[in-house]
């Protein structure tokens, strides 16, 4: 009996391991902290994880103080035998995201302002550059992640509207920068596009004749001045309000020919399946997804703005009923009609500097290509048709007439190209079409 009293004397209660201590505390870092955990439970053992998952006796064993990079959740445990098991700690160690620098000052200005972000070289010492993207408002709201992005390469875009400009950047999971913020007021005359009309009639397209309704197109493509007075940006590599728009996907070509409708009290164009024809209705990220085309419909009895058909913009760019069979779009002579590999100096121009072909209209060869509404097949119907819409299948749409990279070649009426519609690149902009009243 006295045996088994002094076994039951040796029984005590252990209690709880205290809670592990992180140092240095969690915050932002220009450098990647070292972390040193502590337990004030002698002979507990730390347990830790680097991923925001919930520690175990299976995850990393503390033993010595260790690195993180900037953008770490750490989490660490305790535990002893006999004990119960520690609170969680945690701490996540974020990176100070580089500040921009708007270095176009604020300011009153009677022409279209160029603004130009920057930053301070050692903020970008040790980051991965791909990551960094730049947002930015023109109605003085904060950026958020639904606002325009920058090119971090050529962080620099066209103004053509008084507007309240604010910059943040974003990096990874680290917090956001500070925000800067410019006010530009500018008083400059208001953008008045063209168009041109262009009767109706039929032509041989190389494998069948078409027949066309009458419609009006724009004499020129579509300006960066254009494009901000009607979607409050103008994503463009090669800046001039008077240079075409460029960086511009065909679903973001869509989303301008609605957004002017509206501006302008046309009925819009093209609708969204399940959200109509405003383009605020549309779900967020419409444009980030290919698939997304084959949700959004042409209503062609509509008289807003919309892209042109394949033959539309064939019939226009040959001259009409006025063509006169040239190999470019006004000429046998690429020079005389249009921006091309050899007299371009690599970058885009102002609209409307070369000659303009039979009709009227400017830079259907060279300068951008663009975009059109049809999807795209390897070759052309051979039965005639009447106001054609392209193939019912496909998918990638068709571009057309050449660029200010291509070759006098490449640039021909007889060449067409594709893209998805997702993409866009300095090479592509468009032009818009209204069906004849």
């Amino acid at each position: 009996p006295f045996l088994l009293l002094a076994a039951c004397w040796q029984i005590t209660f252990s209690g709880q391991v205290e809670t592990p201590v992180l140092d240095p505390a969690p915050g932002n870092y220009a450098g990647n902290p070292l972390v040193t955990i502590t337990c004030a439970t002698s002979g507990a053992q730390i347990y830790f994880t680097n991923d925001g998952s919930e520690p175990t006796r299976n995850s990393f064993p503390y033993v010595n103080p260790f690195n993180v990079n900037r953008g770490t959740a750490i989490k660490a445990k305790a535990f002893k035998p006999g004990w119960d098991d520690s609170a969680t700690a945690s701490a996540f160690y974020s990176g100070i995201t580089p500040a921009p620098v708007i270095e176009t000052e604020s300011g009153n200005y009677n022409e279209y302002v160029t603004v130009e972000i920057s930053f301070d070289p050692a903020t970008l010492s040790g980051l991965e550059l791909n990551h960094l993207i730049i947002r930015y408002t023109l109605d003085g709201t904060d950026p958020d992640a639904t606002s325009p992005v920058l090119n971090f390469w050529s962080p620099r875009f066209s103004v053509v509207n008084s507007c309240s400009l604010k910059v943040q950047c974003f990096y990874r999971n680290w917090n956001p920068s500070a925000i800067a913020s410019a006010v530009y007021a500018l008083n400059v005359p208001a953008v008045t596009p063209a168009m041109v009309p262009v009767p109706g009639g039929t032509f041989f397209n190389g494998t069948a004749n078409v027949s066309l309704s009458p419609f009006s197109i724009g004499k020129y493509e579509i300006t960066q001045a254009e494009y901000q007075a009607v979607m409050g940006f103008a994503p463009s590599f090669f800046l001039g309000a008077g240079r075409p728009v460029e960086c511009v996907s065909w679903f973001k070509a869509l989303e301008y020919c609605n957004r002017r409708s509206i501006m302008e009290g046309l009925t819009p164009c093209y609708s969204y399946s399940g959200s109509g024809t405003d383009p605020d209705t549309w779900p967020t990220g419409y444009d980030t997804s290919n698939y997304n085309q084959w949700n959004l419909d042409c209503d062609w009895n509509a008289n807003g703005y919309r892209l042109p058909t394949e033959m539309e913009w064939l019939f226009a760019a040959r001259g009409g009923n006025l063509s006169q069979g040239y190999v470019y779009s006004g000429s046998d002579d690429i020079g005389e009609v249009g921006w091309y590999f050899d007299n371009s100096g690599n970058s885009t121009h102002l609209v409307g500097l070369k000659a303009p072909n039979e009709l009227g209209l400017y830079d259907m060869t060279g300068n951008v290509e663009e975009l059109v509404w049809d999807l795209w097949a390897a070759s052309y119907p051979e039965a005639d048709a009447t106001d054609p819409h392209g193939p019912a299948s496909g998918s990638e749409r068709v571009i057309r007439g050449g660029n200010w990279g291509y070759s006098a070649y490449s640039c021909a009426l007889i060449r067409r190209y594709n893209t998805s519609p997702g993409f866009l690149n300095q090479y592509r902009g468009f032009r818009v079409v209204r069906s004849a009243d």
